[in-house]
């Protein structure tokens, strides 16, 4: 876990009207952060005004002071002063007035620098709200928003604090603040670093310290910032630790020199020094520095800070280091009471990914321990902080109202799943207590989809919580203009749009980020069934699992940890887990060639690594009474198809047509998480009256194939054309207009004569009329199956970004004709099977803890409750010949399940011999049953 970047640095100000020479000393003063000559002139200018009874300036320069008091160290003295305020300007100027606003912003500015976050978080929109109904006060809305981006980013909401922070840009911007726009940009570096795009970070720092250079001088205190978070750059980034180190030591100088020894922000610098000492392995310098910045912080905040509790934590992790393992778990037990505050008996967290990570290293120190002397009890401590760790975990998800930053504490607590399945599976194997293998289930079920699961429990909360239709359009309006402008930003394109248009697009996104939390706020307020739906616990038990599946049927779930492949085989009657040992690094190289040789079609290297995996996911092969696989990947597994995982060894030059492929007797689809599993097994068959909507735009002529020249630019940068035999779905581009799919057509005239037949009414939407427009417009929930055959591209860097060719309109002005992952998350289905007949429909980024985040993912919260996608770019000739096979086995058989109709249609198209290369039938996949 990183150490949270702090760029808290005072605002620039100007005390408009305010010609009184204490009030600009004291300004002046204090943007220099010399905080306590900038307290004797607010104090003397405070008796001034005082003794005019001038109320306004009184309370004006009471803030001022408030602030500088947090600034200087002393935050109860601010938030007294500041209370003062929101009580005098109320009885003076009635309530909800302007003073109070600037009040509430005091008041979180102390709270957050003591490390209540939330509070800070709660007090700043406290004062947003008045800001923006105040006309007076919205020139320091800036301000306010660069705070609470300030608090949101130390809450771990990085999303949510660049969102902030680029509001407070703009809004810099455009009153010609140069100089705090500038702070803000850097503010946004500063999450970068924490999101991990660090060539991003590192260039808006090197630019924010060219112009600080140049308009303030280096030995402005603004540099004691910069430096330190130029150095945390370096530190993530490059593992430079000798230049972290120079430019942590340049911050400290500053520091020390601006505030005096005793301050958190030189506390902070000691923090990373001692950090990075422990990085370079010399423990003994680290030793003393994280002393040095637990000593201070003990000084200032006597109940406790997350600082002091991260310091403590990484302390505790160079004792276990060092096999000092009592002296850890000492540290570990004085962590959690700087971050601790007890509440009627209840354990409060003021920084729940601190407390996650404290529980984090305490189970790490007992699982060493234990692995140095064998002491079952120290692995059973071990299991015991594991669980408190990822109770806290899911708090704290509760807490981030974007799902980029729930992504983030995914990515945090993945390693606690992994050492949880771990711990689970060894205390199992020494004890032989079955309990142990729930526990191993709970945590590699944890481990995946997380925020997936979530995201489809608050759709299932809203339907039936009584919210009246008019809510629920007003949310889902939020989430539609939420995915638009997204989309819009993250294709902005600086070349060929005006500043002014990303200014508009982020001004857009922040205002609908307000007003889906004021909705939210709502909901869980006035409807508490809501609440209740939203937040209960949802976690299945293995026991739950077995009850639910149904004879002859395997679920294969994998956990991928740093040294093993877990491999579960879960039936009805039994568990079977099997650890493998490898190598992360071994294993990406048997994915990439299993990939490689599908893709370039090459035999040898496809089969050799094909039984190896085999091998290692199967390592007890599949039972003879199997009849049907359901897959759980992780990670990379989710980018392999296994139905072509092959039995035995096979000579090169075999003929695929009679190689063993394991779809040759059993079906097999997937699930992102057991959970998803069990709510299809339980799904009840669509009441739809119509059969299937077929969609296809074709390309074939001059009024479907002129791509937008906005969306031109990135599409052509997503285009990866793969060699091959044939034509595929993922050519973007022939010449200047988008690539024709003659093959769809027949494709889709022929499913709609299929459906026809067997009496199943049915909708064909083809050619130039199967645009963005024609199909959001169509009620897609009265049918039963959606078929779409087009060009689709995945975006791994930006999943946002990925989607599907419709038929474009060079006319068009509101719709680009492109269908992205947002709006597909924003579509009404009730369907049995949506099928993407495209290309890279099943990819996206992999996160650690969640998945793959892309189109599948997107119909999966949209409602879809099984979703055929493919891997890679298919030929189009044999994609149409496969879904004509698919949909004539689905609808002619006793209809048991797609999975089944998909494996006849698949060792159909194996046994013909033309299309039997595995690069042309196993592209496609299924998730569900």
């Amino acid at each position: 876990m990183k150490t949270l970047l702090l760029f808290l640095i005072p605002l620039f100000v100007t005390a408009q009207g305010q010609q009184e020479r204490l009030l600009q000393q004291g300004l002046k003063a204090s943007s220099k952060g010399l905080y306590d000559s900038a307290e004797f002139y607010y104090r003397n200018a405070s008796s001034y005004y005082t003794s005019q009874n001038d109320r306004k300036n009184f309370l004006n320069v009471s803030i001022y002071r408030a602030d500088n008091l947090a600034n200087w160290g002393n935050y109860d003295a601010a938030i007294q002063i500041a209370k003062m305020v929101e009580e005098e300007s109320e009885q003076w100027l009635g309530p909800r007035n302007y003073f109070q606003g600037f009040a509430y912003q005091a008041i979180g500015n102390a709270e957050l620098k003591k490390g209540n976050y939330q509070q800070a978080i709660d007090q700043f929109w406290d004062a947003e709200l008045i800001f923006i109904g105040n006309e007076t006060s919205k020139p320091w809305l800036a301000g306010l928003y660069n705070a609470t981006g300030n608090a949101m980013r130390d809450n771990g909401s990085y999303s949510q604090a660049i969102d902030y922070f680029n509001r407070a840009h703009n809004q810099f911007q455009r009153q010609g603040d140069e100089i705090n726009a500038t702070i803000a940009q850097l503010n946004i570096a500063g999450c970068y670093v924490m999101q991990e795009k660090y060539d991003e970070a590192v260039k808006e720092f090197e630019q924010g310290k060219s112009f600080f250079l140049e308009h303030l001088g280096e030995k402005h205190p603004l540099f004691g910032s910069l430096y330190n978070n130029i150095g945390a750059a370096v530190f993530y980034q490059a593992k430079d630790y000798s230049l972290a180190l120079q430019y942590y030591l340049k911050s400290l100088a500053i520091r020390q020199k601006q505030t005096g020894e005793i301050h958190l922000d030189v506390a902070r610098v000691y923090f990373n020094v001692g950090w990075t000492y422990e990085m370079m392995k010399k423990f003994t310098e680290s030793d003393a520095y994280y002393s040095k910045a637990e000593n201070i912080l003990n000084q200032i905040f006597k109940n406790g800070h997350p600082l002091a509790a991260w310091a403590y934590s990484r302390h505790g992790h160079l004792m276990s280091r060092q096999k000092k393992f009592q002296e850890a778990l000492g540290m570990y037990d004085l962590a959690e009471t700087q971050n601790v505050r007890q509440v009627r008996g209840e354990k409060i967290f003021l920084d729940k990914v601190r407390a996650i990570e404290t529980y984090k290293f305490r189970a790490t120190t007992y699982y060493d321990w234990y692995k140095a002397t064998k002491n079952p009890a120290h692995l059973k401590n071990a299991l015991k902080f594991l669980i408190e760790s990822e109770k806290v975990m899911g708090q704290a998800g509760k807490q981030r109202q974007k799902e980029g930053d729930r992504l983030e504490i995914g990515k945090i607590s993945r390693n606690i799943f992994e050492m949880g399945v771990e711990v689970c599976y060894e205390l199992n194997r020494i004890t032989k207590d079955q309990v142990y293998l729930e526990e191993f289930f709970y945590f590699s079920e944890s481990g995946k989809a997380q925020v997936l699961n979530q995201a489809v429990e608050e759709s299932q909360a809203l339907k039936f919580a009584g919210i009246p239709d008019s809510l629920i359009a007003e949310d889902r309006d939020n989430r539609k203009l939420t995915a638009e402008y997204t989309q819009k930003l993250l294709s902005f394109d600086p070349a060929r749009q005006p500043a002014s248009d990303l200014k508009d697009i982020e001004d857009i996104l922040f205002f609908t980020s307000a007003s889906a939390k004021m909705l939210e706020q709502q909901l869980e307020q006035e409807y508490p069934k809501y609440f209740q739906l939203k937040y209960q616990e949802k976690n299945i038990s293995l026991k739950e699992l077995q009850q639910q599946i149904p004879p002859g049927e395997m679920v294969m779930s994998y956990i991928i940890t740093d040294s093993l492949v877990f491999a579960s085989a879960i039936t009805a009657k039994d568990i079977e887990v099997k650890p493998v040992a490898i190598k992360p690094s071994q294993l990406e190289r048997m994915i990439t060639a299993m990939r490689s040789g599908i893709l370039f079609q090459q035999k040898e290297a496809f089969t050799k690594s094909s039984h190896q995996l085999f091998t290692l996911l199967f390592p007890s092969g599949i039972p003879s009474d199997i009849k049907s696989i359901v897959i759980i990947p992780d990670k990379r597994l989710a980018k392999i198809p296994f139905e072509t995982l092959l039995e035995t060894t096979t000579p090169p030059d075999a003929d695929y047509a009679r190689m063993n492929f394991i779809i040759n007797r059993v079906t097999v689809s997937y699930a992102n998480s057991a959970r998803l599993y069990l709510s299809r097994i339980k799904f009840e068959p669509s009441k739809s009256v119509k059969g299937l909507l077929a969609v296809a735009p074709v390309f074939d002529d001059d009024k479907t194939n002129g791509i937008n020249l906005r969306t031109r630019s990135w599409l052509t940068a997503t285009e990866k054309v793969i060699k091959n035999s044939g034509q595929t779905r993922g050519q973007l581009f022939n010449g200047n207009a988008i690539a024709p799919l003659p093959a769809t057509a027949d494709e889709i005239n022929s499913l709609y004569r299929l459906f026809e037949r067997n009496k199943s009414a049915s909708e064909m939407i083809l050619g130039k009329l199967a645009n963005e427009r024609k199909l959001k417009n169509t009620n897609l929930s009265d049918f039963k199956f959606i078929h779409i055959a087009t060009h689709g591209f995945a975006n791994e860097e930006s999943p946002e970004l990925s989607g599907l060719l419709l038929a474009q309109d060079t006319t068009e002005l509101e719709e680009d004709n492109v269908l992205y992952m947002g709006e597909i998350y924003n579509m009404q289905l009730k369907c049995e099977l949506v099928t993407l007949s495209a290309c890279e429909t099943g990819l996206g980024k992999i996160m650690e803890g969640e998945g793959v985040v892309g189109l599948a993912r997107a119909l999966t919260y949209a409602g879809a409750q099984n979703i055929l996608v493919s891997l890679w770019k298919v030929n189009d000739a044999s994609t149409a010949a496969l879904m004509i096979d698919f949909y004539q086995a689905l609808l002619n058989e006793s209809r048991d399940s797609i999975s089944a109709a998909l494996q006849k249609a698949k060792t159909n198209m194996i046994a013909s011999g033309k299309y039997a290369d595995p690069y042309y039938w196993s592209p496609f996949v299924l998730l569900g049953r």
